[in-house]
């Protein structure tokens, strides 16, 4: 029987999860996508065994068993199912494309059902037949993006031609999308900016605008009081305040809480134990497309086919995703929000970001966790005000793992980075590029190994104001000032090495003057060799600059966190 290769997209991403005001929001938009991606594999299984035909998930690596065991509660609260997933299943095209619509159908009305529920929980039944389910039905079809496209397989060996067209063919069909009529009238929710708010009175063409908001407070102002903003709300309650209209798919993820029987997803001020900074890790792997397409072979790993070699890619990023980054990430007191495969999306308290970040890196590269010794990853990481809007420092993080991924050594290999940055509650920002290692010749020597280092010193052995100090004294060393974003110290030629010189010479002199009198002064060479060793690998000199104010301003925050919490 004929084998068809049957790939799945399920969407928008964005709507689903970057339009978020709350982490809760941000964890149940996750958690959403990743329940309808289970629903469809699941509705494929269960068709594949209706039929008789063979239906296996290629990516990500999921059975029927898998699907039906109870994860623990910890790994049930993060998202581990990617939006788009690849199927080989048994039959004609005809038949399979049928199949494929099908599970357009399954997963609309599971949508539809959520949305439906939401609205049972947060609105008395009275409302039941003022129209919000229509209007939620409505907002569904014309928000839920669900693209397929399939191929022919008719053996192992062509797998991955085949993938390769299946892949032309789903971006020829996302580039033809069509978009469903929106009908808008009223005010829009106050949380994506997309849709219209659910309102009970069917707002009129002519409203005034003061008479569309009266109608949106009468509708809201009838929510049941677990959704209520009230004084002494406990933990769970109150998450829907005051003057905030939701559409249905935003109204679904605020409320998905007690439609899976969840528990709540912390606040950044709960991530950051304390303090009023905290950190977001946004980590992708590198060059994933030439993993799968067998240009890097898996170490120690040898296969009949491509098909096999995906497979065994598939395995091992699934058990990256739904055992090892949960682990690492509850070890360094963060919160998860998904894992999908090379992708995750983390919380975590700001002096654990470093450490963090390094773990699960290495473990990526490490074949009995994540995918391969030779697999690399790129990270961006945010250190953010508890207080600053949420969505604007997801933005960050996107664009900073975006940087890490442009960045190139000189002369040297590009990618596995990671891009750091500060965002002061004053309002100054502070940013940086590094490569996970400092010389590729040593593995083990980690730049944020010195980076946690420098920060510890900065805590308890020298003076907190050093780091400024030298950035002042090193200031007027740098290239002119318009060219700062791309030189290096240029007091000498560049590539003299007497500029690294100069450097470690004048580091020291500053860092001897900075200990404290506990310290030992032979700690200032061991310092400013750590110092130069970061020098040498940041992309430029006023980016090194960065760099010690960064390290300068969260050595000072962790230090004060600590007497805080020692009185």
């Amino acid at each position: 029987m004929n084998r068809q290769l049957l790939v799945i997209s399920i969407g928008p991403v964005q709507s689903f999860i970057a339009a978020a005001r709350k982490t809760e929001d941000l964890w149940s938009g996750s958690h959403l996508l990743s329940h309808l991606a289970r629903k469809a594999i699941g509705f494929l299984f269960q068709k594949g065994e209706e039929q008789h035909r063979q239906v296996e998930m290629v990516y990500p690596a999921v059975t029927k068993d898998d699907l039906r065991k109870s994860c623990p509660q910890r790994e049930r609260d993060a998202a581990s199912l990617p939006n788009r997933f690849v199927a080989l299943i048994e039959g004609e095209p005809r038949e399979v494309a049928v199949l494929a619509r099908q599970t357009v159908e399954e997963v609309r009305n599971e949508l539809i059902d959520l949305c439906h529920e939401a609205i049972r929980r947060v609105f008395p039944k009275d409302m039941e037949k003022t129209g919000l389910y229509q209007q939620a039905e409505k907002q569904v079809d014309s928000s839920l993006e669900f693209f397929w496209a399939l191929e022919n397989l008719p053996d192992d060996r062509s797998f991955e031609e085949a993938r390769l067209e299946v892949e032309r063919r789903l971006a020829a069909v996302k580039n033809n999308r069509s978009y469903p009529p929106h009908d808008q009238r009223g005010l829009i929710c106050t949380i994506c900016g997309e849709r219209d708010a659910l309102c009970a009175e069917t707002p009129n063409a002519d409203d005034p605008i003061g008479e569309m908001r009266r109608k949106l407070r009468k509708t809201w102002d009838n929510r049941t009081s677990p959704f209520r903003q009230y004084e002494g709300a406990e933990e769970g309650e109150g998450r829907i305040r005051d003057g905030e209209f939701l559409c249905a798919l935003c109204l679904c993820k605020r409320a998905l809480r007690e439609l899976f029987g969840k528990k709540p997803f912390p606040s950044v001020h709960k991530i950051a134990r304390g303090q009023t900074y905290y950190a977001i890790l946004m980590m992708d792997g590198d060059d994933m497309g030439q993993w799968i397409s067998g240009e890097k072979a898996l170490e120690t790993c040898t296969f009949r086919n491509p098909l096999d070699t995906y497979r065994e890619i598939s395995r091992r990023l699934s058990r990256f995703a739904k055992h090892t980054v949960p682990n690492i990430v509850e070890e360094y007191d963060g919160e998860l929000v998904y894992a999908g495969g090379d992708d995750v999306l983390a919380f975590v308290p700001f002096y654990n970001a470093l450490p963090l970040a390094r773990k699960l890196r290495q473990a990526f590269s490490d074949s009995g966790q994540g995918l391969d010794a030779k697999a690399t990853a790129s990270m961006g990481i945010v250190i953010a005000y508890c207080k600053d809007p949420l969505y604007h420092m997801l933005n960050r993080a996107r664009g900073l793992e975006k940087k890490a991924k442009s960045f190139r050594r000189k002369n040297g290999p590009s990618k596995d980075a990671f891009a750091l940055a500060y965002l002061a509650r004053s309002g100054e920002q502070r940013e940086v590029v590094l490569p996970w290692l400092l010389d590729l010749q040593k593995p083990d020597e980690w730049t944020t190994s010195h980076l946690e280092y420098l920060m510890d010193s900065v805590k308890s052995e020298i003076s907190s104001t050093f780091l400024f100090t030298f950035s002042q004294s090193f200031l007027p060393l740098l290239p002119r000032k318009e060219e700062r974003e791309e030189g290096k110290l240029s007091v000498f030629e560049e590539g003299d090495p007497r500029n690294e010189e100069l450097l470690e010479v004048e580091l020291k002199r500053l860092l001897r003057r900075a200990l404290k009198e506990s310290a030992q002064e032979a700690q200032a060479e061991s310092l400013a060799k750590s110092l130069v060793k970061l020098h040498q690998v940041v992309p430029t000199s006023f980016q090194f600059i960065q760099l010690l104010e960064i390290l300068r301003s969260l050595g000072v925050k962790e230090r004060e966190g600590i007497s805080a919490a020692t009185g």
